[in-house]
């Protein structure tokens, strides 16, 4: 039994040295690094080849992101003496003594020569060691950040390659991803596979973090730092620093590396998926080759009226918090632009349907907009409703498709709200008033009138001026989160898809007529007319009891065929109760 457990301890001694051994001839530490050493970094500057450039070891930077130390390199071969640090280098895998040291992952804006800070692979194999949760997060990035100062280490931008997007959108794209470090690329549709095996992902190849694809594609390139079996590392930096993530992985295909004076980059384009990203964290991201990540069908249907015809658009785009209503912004609007090239006046009605899993029906979004971009307003109405069912506190709405049905035609169905009156000395309680409108439609040579009716409560006391409010739709929710803001605070998810939902046609007219009483809103509805007494024991507990004061107003609404615009008021006073 002694000579037994013996070997038994021997076994163990070996195995662990053998580990040690393994992970010795595999990786070398900051620690083992120094100024001077020469070794070789490996990536794509065209198609799928993986090249070698030379690197040379330029200092160790303690500390320099955070706790993290860099090491300063200095990078050559290919066409780096021309073009500088290229974005969609970042993860590209560098070696020295045939070890692996990390992943070129930093640079300096502006920089001449190619210099590059490499993340240690140490702290990017601690990436894989993190356990993914089943909840995807938001970038962890602050949205108002400002730009860097000029001196600023910061990763190498990530190009951000877009096919199927019309130019004038694809510049607006460019300040929602500048603070990711990302910049959008006009790229062709998916690189041709021009035959040969299957991908096979390996250190230095060309790697794309998939957003959405079909009628559009937009994938973010990089390269692949180290595969261990089926796992990944790439980027040596976060993509939106976003944690647990579910996003395609693509292989790309690099048509040309495009040296510029102010940044180079690699001009690409995905091909097929090959797994799944799963862990953007600070050291690098993450994913397993042959899994497949969750995406969100998005149709959209266009009907032209100046063409005559319905297009149908289709994509599929990531499950996230943050990226899919703004996915869901660009489909939407690029498949307007696309189908309707006249930029000029137009009306544009939008119906859109959210399908949640475990709903037996959608939540539904309709509209009318009017305006050269008329659209816009209407799809950001869209884009808000996806964010608000997707961030809601009370229970995780998963989107299983999205729909969304336009008609565009040439032309303006406007009119203006010209005046308001009531023809009538007083009103009566417990009767009703008709507040009579004036509406002006566009290039009309007159005023149309629409009357409106308003039943008078029968609590109102005489000699009180009654004012109110005409307006349009939008306006008249300003005014109604106002007087009730409470209302518009949803405690329990089927408030969340009410407040959605109720949402007044741009073509409605819009009535309030402003009372004195008050009352409270207690978990988003409303409690009108309450007591004085009990309002002063309110006026204690408010804040305690999470109730909020509510002015009273009786609110009535009228279609109209026209997209209002304006506000005007009135007022009446109450007279005698019959």
């Amino acid at each position: 039994m002694p000579q037994l457990s013996k070997c038994f301890a021997f076994l163990a001694v070996f195995l662990v040295l053998s580990a040690v051994v393994f992970s010795a001839d595999e990786f070398m530490a900051v620690r083992d690094i120094k100024p001077g050493m020469k070794g070789y970094g490996l990536t794509v500057f065209s198609g799928t080849k993986i090249e070698r450039f030379d690197v040379e070891v330029v200092s160790i930077m303690k500390q320099a992101m955070g706790k993290m130390d860099l090491i300063l390199i200095r990078m050559s071969g290919g066409p780096l003496a021309h073009s500088g640090i290229v974005a969609g280098m970042s993860g590209s895998p560098v070696y020295i003594n045939e070890k692996l040291i990390g992943a070129v992952a930093y640079g300096w804006t502006f920089a001449k020569d190619p210099i590059a800070g490499v993340t240690p692979i140490h702290e990017m194999l601690t990436v894989l060691k993190r356990k993914r949760s089943n909840h995807t997060q938001t970038a962890a990035i602050d949205p108002t950040k400002r730009a860097e100062p000029e001196g600023a280490l910061r990763p190498i931008s990530t190009p951000l390659m877009v096919s199927g997007v019309s130019m004038r959108l694809l510049n607006g794209l460019q300040p929602t991803f500048d603070r990711f470090g990302i910049f959008p690329v006009q790229s062709g549709g998916s690189a041709p596979k021009y035959g040969g095996p299957p991908p096979d992902l390996k250190p230095g190849s060309a790697v794309g973090v998939q957003l959405i694809r079909g009628d559009m594609d937009m994938a973010a390139i990089g390269t692949v730092t180290y595969r261990q079996g089926d796992r990944i590392l790439a980027f040596g930096h976060p993509m939106f620093q976003g944690g647990s993530v579910d996003f395609p992985m693509v292989e790309g295909y690099v048509h040309l590396t495009l040296a510029r004076q102010n940044r180079s980059y690699k001009l690409a384009g995905s091909r097929a998926v090959v797994g799944r990203v799963s862990r953007d964290y600070m050291p690098a991201i993450g994913g397993e080759m042959g899994k497949q990540a969750r995406m969100i069908p998005c149709q959209v249907t266009v009907k032209s009226a100046s063409t005559g015809k319905t297009h149908k658009y289709n994509y599929e785009m990531v499950d996230n918090k943050m990226w899919t209503p703004m996915l869901t912004q660009i489909a939407i609007s690029d498949s307007i632009s696309t189908t309707e090239a006249d930029s000029g006046e137009m009306m544009v009605d939008i119906a859109a349907a959210i399908h949640i899993k475990g709903r037996p029906g959608p939540v539904r979004i309709a509209n009318t907009f009017f305006g050269p971009s008329g659209f816009f307003a209407g799809v950001m109405d869209v884009r808000s409703a996806t964010q608000d069912l997707l961030t809601n506190n009370f229970r995780k709405a998963a989107i299983q498709r999205i729909t969304a049905d336009v008609a565009v035609r040439p032309g303006r169905e406007t009119a203006s709200i010209e005046t308001a009156r009531v023809d009538q000395a007083a009103a009566i309680p417990g009767k009703t008033i008709d507040v009579v409108v004036g509406l002006r439609p566009y290039k009309a040579e007159g005023i149309t009138f629409r009357t409106v009716q308003i039943r008078i409560p029968e609590t109102l006391q005489k000699g009180y001026a009654l004012r109110i409010i005409v307006s349009n739709a939008r306006t008249g929710e300003f005014l109604a989160q106002s007087l009730r803001p409470g209302a518009f605070r949803p405690s329990d998810f089927s408030q969340v898809v009410r407040l959605i939902e109720e949402h007044k046609n741009n073509k409605t007219l819009v009535v309030h007529a402003l009372l004195p009483d008050m009352g409270i809103t207690e978990q988003g509805e409303t409690l009108p007319s309450l007591p004085s007494s009990f309002l002063a024991i309110m006026n204690g507990s408010a804040s305690r009891a999470g109730g909020n004061f509510a002015r009273g107003a009786v609110v009535a609404t009228s279609p109209t065929p026209w997209v209002l615009t304006g506000m005007k008021s009135t007022s009446v006073v109450i007279g005698e109760k019959e």
